[in-house]
């Protein structure tokens, strides 16, 4: 009798370790559609399957979603990766996505953003900032750094950016670059057959699936897609 307790508290500990060591998912799957597209998203947040995605490793901070698009109506569809927006529900991010070069690209944009949120708190966020070429949808992302603490009367946001080439990198291959231009979803296309590509999205700090929705708004429509573990 006691040597069964023993392997039954043996065996409710080694559950216990296992389902405390188990990782956590780290991927999700979602779709939606109206009547001129359907949309089948899988969204990745997990570095190694990133990695089997793309072909190679990618700067951290970006969320990865691999995208299909099927038309539905009887014209071709009009579809483009700055049709998406990348939400997440926990602190509130908005991304749109990386074009290939704003994450392999020689240039690198630097910002200096001058912050006031609506509690009258001024903030100057001195973090330093990677990626992103002015006008594009997906921006630059400054990483958290310090900053000064003063009064303001209202919410503002101010950044003045400027672009830098990366001299070591100028005139050499890059590999990267090449493998994200043929995984990234088009521009922009118009095809009457299903399509399919990689979004990158720039989102700091840890996320779960569960968080994050996909937001589609373009010629076909709007459409919401929640994740789910």
């Amino acid at each position: 009798m006691r040597k069964a307790i023993a392997l039954l508290g043996a065996f409710t500990v080694l559950a216990a370790a296992g389902s405390k060591d188990k990782p956590k998912a780290l991927t999700g799957s979602s779709g939606a559609e109206n009547d001129h597209v359907e949309l089948q998203a899988t969204v990745v947040l997990d570095k190694d399957e990133i990695h089997r995605l793309v072909g190679a490793d990618i700067p951290a901070g970006i969320v990865v979603v691999q995208i299909k698009a099927i038309p539905k109506g009887d014209g071709p569809l009009s579809i483009g990766r700055d049709d998406f927006t990348l939400v997440s529900h926990k602190d509130g991010q908005r991304s749109g996505p990386y074009a290939p070069g704003q994450i392999a690209g020689n240039d690198v944009l630097v910002v200096s953003q001058h912050t006031v949120d609506g509690g009258g708190t001024y903030r100057q966020n001195t973090g330093p900032t990677w990626g992103g070429m002015p006008g594009t949808m997906g921006g630059p992302r400054q990483m958290p750094g310090g900053g000064g603490v003063g009064s303001a009367p209202s919410q503002n946001t101010e950044a003045e950016a400027k672009v830098q080439v990366d001299e070591k990198s100028k005139g050499k291959p890059n590999p990267l670059l090449d493998k994200l231009q043929s995984e990234t979803l088009p521009d922009s296309l118009e095809t009457k057959d299903p399509v399919s590509g990689l979004l990158f999205f720039p989102l700091e700090g840890k996320q779960k699936p569960k968080d994050l929705e996909l937001i589609y708004k373009g010629p076909a429509g709007r459409l919401f897609v929640p994740f789910k573990p």
